[in-house]
Formats: C-alpha cells, sequence, structure tokens
C-alpha cells in the first residue's frame, strides 16, 4: 500500500503562508544575507512541514497522533532515511520548538509498554525521539535511571521507576492522593522505615522487596499501571 503523501504544502492558508515568508525573510537577513547555510534552510523547511503535519494529525486530546507521523512515513515522504528524519526532529525542537504535553503523550503511548519479569523492569517503545527525552529527562531529574539500549525507539527502566512515574502523570488529584496514601498505609502494614525515602520511586521499590502486593493495589487506581502487560500480576 503506497504511503499517503503530505509534502504539498500549497493548500495552507493565505495568512499562514505570508506567516512562514516572514520567517524565512527573519532567517535570511538576521545574521547578514547569503549566511544561511544549506542544513538551516532544510532545518527551517523541514519546521513548516512537520508543523503542518502534526496539526493535522491530532488525537481527540489534542495529543500527537504518532502513528500517523512515524519515521517510516516521513521518510517515504521526503526521500530520507529514517535516521535523518529523527536528527532533523531533535534539531527542529531544539531551533523551532512545538509545545506538547509530554505527560498526556507518556499515558496515551503506556498501553504498549510490557513488563519483563526476569529483570523486573519495564520496556516502553517510544515513537519519537522528542518524547523519548522528555520522559527519560524526567526521570533523570528524580534521581532515577533507564537502560540505554541499542534500539533508540525503546526506553527501558526498572518497575518502580515506571509505577513512580505513572502516579506524577495522572491528571485526577483525587487518585493522586489515593495512590499516595495506598503506598504510605502498605509502608506502615510491612513495618518499613520510610523517613529515609524520600521519593515514591523509592517507597515503591522497598514494598516490592517486601514482598507487598503494591503495583497489584495501586493499579485499581491508576489506569496507566493496569494497561501494563504483566506488571500488575506480578506484584
Amino acid at each position: 500500500m503506497p504511503v499517503e503523501k503530505f509534502k504539498d504544502l500549497s493548500n495552507l492558508p493565505e495568512e499562514k503562508k505570508a506567516e512562514y515568508f516572514d520567517q524565512m525573510l527573519n532567517l535570511f537577513f538576521r545574521n547578514g544575507f547569503g549566511q544561511v547555510s544549506k542544513p538551516q534552510m532544510e532545518l527551517f523547511l523541514f519546521s513548516i512541514y512537520l508543523d503542518q503535519l502534526i496539526e493535522t494529525n491530532k488525537n481527540p486530546d489534542n495529543t500527537i497522533d504518532y502513528t500517523k507521523i512515524s519515521d517510516y512515513k516521513i521518510s517515504q515522504d521526503l526521500g530520507i532515511t529514517q535516521q535523518q528524519v529523527r536528527t532533523l526532529k531533535v534539531k527542529k525542537q531544539l531551533t523551532y520548538p512545538v509545545a506538547f504535553d509530554w505527560k498526556l503523550s507518556f499515558k496515551s503511548i503506556a498501553k504498549n509498554a510490557y513488563y519483563e519479569n526476569a529483570n523486573g523492569t519495564v520496556v516502553l517503545p517510544i515513537p519519537d525521539k522528542n518524547l523519548y527525552y522528555e520522559i527519560q529527562n524526567f526521570i533523570e531529574e528524580k534521581g532515577g535511571y533507564t537502560d540505554v539500549q541499542l534500539n533508540s525507539k525503546v526506553l527501558k527502566m526498572p518497575a518502580a521507576y515506571f509505577v513512580a512515574l505513572a502516579i506524577e502523570v495522572e491528571d485526577n488529584e483525587k487518585k493522586k492522593e489515593k495512590a499516595n496514601q495506598i503506598i504510605q498505609k502498605e509502608l506502615e502494614k510491612h513495618a518499613i522505615d520510610y523517613k529515609d525515602l524520600t521519593s515514591n520511586k523509592q517507597k515503591i521499590f522497598a514494598l516490592m522487596q517486601a514482598g507487598s502486593k503494591i503495583i497489584s493495589t495501586l493499579s485499581a487506581s491508576i489506569s496507566v499501571i493496569q494497561s501494563v502487560s504483566g506488571l500488575a500480576a506480578n506484584f
């Protein structure tokens, strides 16, 4: 089946064309005429292309439908490699950033995650490199870590980290508060000294080691946890 083509931007509204033309003039004259390199111009045009692609491929909750703007589809559309697409996406986000709610995007792809019982980790396929970096950065800012994979579209993390992340991105404050109360009760039930446990990931990990069914219990409140194949059943 032929891949649908997106690169025809001739039907853009006139005001949008004028906006992009003004941006191009600014790019060419900002640092002296003739100083814009070919890669800079290509990045500018790619930014226009990707912005329109994102705008026309959003889910009802305003998250990006990554299945419709996959690296593969873009590479076929533009006639470049998938690696070039990934590189351009990252450069575009740094130079011409698109505001997006990575937490909502994480929730939309969490159903694709699965639990690896052999090493106690959750494997999450991530279709977009910028989303990958946002999730990875959040985990690292909280003092956690992720395992670097040969496949750059896969993020692997300890189960406790994933559960803590799922609680953090929960936008229903009542559910989040209930989850925190469950963790607290389980700590007390298992007589765990939690005064030095400053984060949920540390508390959840301690409970898992103590044999608590904490993840299974939390899954009733946090749907993201429940959606991960094999996770709640093991804890």
